[in-house]
């Protein structure tokens, strides 16, 4: 039996949150601070604003959980929950198992079980989260379907890994597009003839989702390749 505590996210409430916080919070400064003509009080309302809708985030968007793995089910007990959620604990025998989906992501890593009855488990990870067991969860997991497929010769009841965005036709042309995006967009800039207007930080974060799913697809379909 092995044990893993797994902050799990919920990447809908994280952003309804971060927008609530943001535009509430921006909404209320303007309307008591004299934010008009005082460019350093807008900037530290600002600051302090965005800063309080991510931590915010970290009340509502997350909940701890304990995921059981022994040799016949795995059991899901949520220790806490997201806000105004009450989902319940779980007992996943192997048996149930159809396919897991595990689908790493620059911002929320998803791991997924689909059920021979129909149902779907899913578990979403924020990656800025370190302190807990996701990954060696999903190291674990991988194993015992390993063994758990090799116990029976009938392949048909195989626990089958379906596959990511990345082995997809989609994934593909979706690398396509951003490959072309990262070298079209340097051509643009140098022509443009205002530079100063060009959001820096916006582009710098697009470019480095770009490559992060570019390199994503790169690797999963050499794995897919050699498997």
């Amino acid at each position: 039996m092995e044990k893993f505590q797994i902050r799990a996210s919920s990447w809908v409430i994280f952003i309804v949150t971060l927008l609530t916080v943001i535009f509430g919070g921006s909404a209320l400064g303007i309307a008591l601070l004299p934010t008009k003509g005082n460019p350093l009080i807008a900037i530290a309302m600002a600051v302090v604003v965005i800063g309080g809708a991510f931590y915010a985030t970290r009340l509502t968007a997350r909940a701890m959980t304990e995921w059981t793995i022994t040799e016949n089910e795995i059991h899901l007990r949520w220790l806490d929950q997201f806000i105004f959620h009450n989902k319940p604990d779980l007992t996943i025998k192997w048996s149930d198992i159809q396919e897991y989906k595990y689908q790493p992501d620059k911002n929320f890593d998803l791991f997924k079980l689909k059920l021979t009855d129909g149902g779907v488990i899913k578990l979403w990870h924020n990656t800025s989260t370190m302190n807990d067991d996701f990954q060696k969860f999903v190291g674990t997991f991988e194993r015992r379907v390993q063994a758990y497929n090799q116990k029976d010769t009938d392949t048909s009841n195989d626990i089958k890994r379906a596959r990511t965005i990345y082995e997809t036709k989609l994934g593909l042309a979706l690398a396509v597009f951003a490959g072309l995006c990262l070298v079209g967009i340097p051509i643009l800039i140098a022509i443009l003839p205002h530079k100063s207007k060009i959001n820096w930080a916006g582009l710098g974060v697009g470019y480095a989702g770009a490559l992060f799913f570019i390199l994503q697809v790169v690797v999963h379909r050499r794995k897919q390749s050699s498997s």
